[in-house]
């Protein structure tokens, strides 16, 4: 993914993630959201070298062009993109 790519994208799901989220919530949300998809680039590391070891590296390059285009299937099937119009906002939590 080239880096104007990477730009629209965080700057889209930050915004949606911080409409839809209440104020009292969002560092928690934040900071989910950044431990989850940091974990994620460690196992995919992971699990790429293991491959690389196991199968060999060009086939492993395969496995990964196959995940590459199959999260596009999956943002075109349920993508955010879908979305017109941003949700009301949520009520008020008291915590």
């Amino acid at each position: 993914m080239d880096e104007a790519s990477v730009v629209i994208y965080s700057v889209q799901q930050v915004a949606l993630r911080q409409a839809i989220t209440p104020d009292c919530l969002q560092g928690r949300i934040n900071s989910i959201f950044l431990v989850v998809s940091r974990l994620a680039i460690q196992i995919g590391a992971l699990l790429g070298g293991y491959l690389g070891e196991d199968i060999g590296v060009r086939n492993t390059l395969f496995v990964a062009a196959f995940g590459v285009g199959s999260s596009t299937l999956w943002v075109l099937l349920f993508g955010v993109w879908r979305v017109r119009e941003l949700p009301a906002a949520p009520a008020p939590i008291e915590l």
